[in-house]
């Protein structure tokens, strides 16, 4: 017997009835927060390129037996309301989490005491914290600006599914968001395992804590890379590797037609190239204090 359900893009479809030491275990966090592709089950189909399919295959029939127009093979349906919706989704967790980064980013300053080990961490949880902030405050103030559009704009968009309406309306602000929100709060965990590794004093439960921190984060990337695998079935769109040359793919298309862009990426470029050439030099200060 067949049923029919209802995913949440909105879209039909048919189915029938001893423990690590901290150094490795902040090497394995870092490793799988962008090359687990393995934790993520078998390719499955994109269930909203499954009613777009459907309903191209219904057009194409239709279309060839003579028995409608492509107005009537294929229902355009504005999915304002959903887009809305899922920018929402992505805009009160981002702005949460915007809060909790400003409030760590300084709450563990630099003294001359620290040493190298202590003050190069320091350093980098400094940077990750606000990493996090800035992802997550580009997130909030897109999904608030497209969920404004789609709000007052009498422009009239329809699409055939949810996906198209995405891809047609919203791809770079919807990857724009989606991207920058999950980065912050990767760049946030990792940072929360590095405190937590240096105010918790004793060895093991240090360890632990770190080790709880890391695991659950594994796990969060495997449940991300599994549903960004589900949402695209092609090619190299797969997985967080995928998300992520989407992301700055758009970006690089979008920097050549709007100089804001181009100005605001370059600018991201020389400051992480400057952190990186920099490294050395901050690396041998400590070693001198």
């Amino acid at each position: 017997m067949r049923k029919r359900y209802l995913s949440p893009l909105g879209c039909s479809i048919e189915s029938t009835m001893k423990p690590l030491s901290a150094p490795l275990l902040l090497l394995a966090l870092l490793y799988n927060l962008f090359f687990c592709h393995g934790l993520a089950g078998p390719n499955m189909p994109s269930i909203a390129s499954t009613r777009c399919a459907s309903a191209a295959k219904m057009k194409s029939v239709l279309l060839l037996s003579g028995g409608g127009s492509s107005s009537e093979a294929a229902e355009l349906k504005d999915y304002g309301s959903e887009m809305s919706a899922l920018f929402g989704n992505i805009r009160i967790p981002a702005a949460l989490f915007a809060g909790a980064s400003a409030g760590a980013a300084f709450a563990m300053p630099l003294t001359q005491g620290d040493g190298l080990k202590l003050g190069f961490v320091k350093r980098i949880y400094a940077l990750l914290m606000m990493s996090a902030l800035s992802c997550q405050l580009l997130a909030i103030i897109v999904a608030t600006l497209s969920m404004g559009t789609i709000a007052v704009s009498a422009e009239s968009r329809k699409a055939a599914c949810l996906a198209d309406y995405i891809e047609e309306y919203f791809d770079l602000s919807w990857v724009t968001a989606r991207w920058n929100f999950l980065a912050g709060i990767f760049s946030f965990v990792v940072g929360m395992g590095i405190r937590a590794w240096l105010v918790v004093t004793c060895p093991i439960f240090g360890n632990a804590a770190l080790g709880i921190i890391a695991s659950s984060t594994i796990l969060a990337v495997g449940f991300v890379e599994d549903n960004e695998r589900a949402r695209r079935g092609d090619g190299v769109s797969k997985g967080l590797l995928g998300l992520t040359i989407r992301y700055f793919t758009a970006m690089l298309k979008k920097t050549a037609k709007n100089k804001m862009f181009a100005l605001g990426c370059l600018l991201s470029a020389v400051t992480w190239g400057y952190v990186a050439l920099n490294l050395p030099h901050v690396w041998q200060y400590l070693e001198m204090h």
